[in-house]
């Protein structure tokens, strides 16, 4: 099993709470990762540890469905999550730092997929 990492951090200018709502709400998903065509929500109430979220990606002409699983959520600064689809998997990891009126982002994701053997 091989996998790729990226990372990547900037700031915006909103509530620290704010953005972390929306964020762990990955029904909005779509609206910040181009590559995902769809998101939805399988799990009843409120997002918490334990949270499903049904996801469809394109990565070039190919889609990908993903079942995303919140594994751990620490509200106002943690959110890690693991995506499992049928050729590869990820983990993400988003860290937050803030107050009122900025919010720092530190993004991190993992994907990990199975070599094909040479012919």
């Amino acid at each position: 099993m091989s996998a790729i990492t990226h990372e990547q951090s900037f700031s915006v200018e909103r509530p620290l709470n704010f953005v972390f709502a929306y964020l762990c709400d990955f029904s909005h998903l779509a609206s910040w990762a181009p590559s995902i065509i769809q998101s939805i929500k399988t799990t009843p109430g409120e997002t918490l540890a334990g949270t499903h979220f049904d996801i469809l990606m394109q990565i070039g002409r190919s889609h990908f469905r993903l079942d995303y699983l919140v594994t751990q959520l620490t509200a106002p600064h943690f959110i890690e999550i693991k995506g499992k689809g049928e050729s590869f998997g990820t983990i993400e990891r988003i860290r937050l730092e803030g107050d009122e009126t900025h919010t720092h982002i530190q993004y991190q994701i993992e994907i990990y997929y199975q070599e094909t053997a040479a012919r």
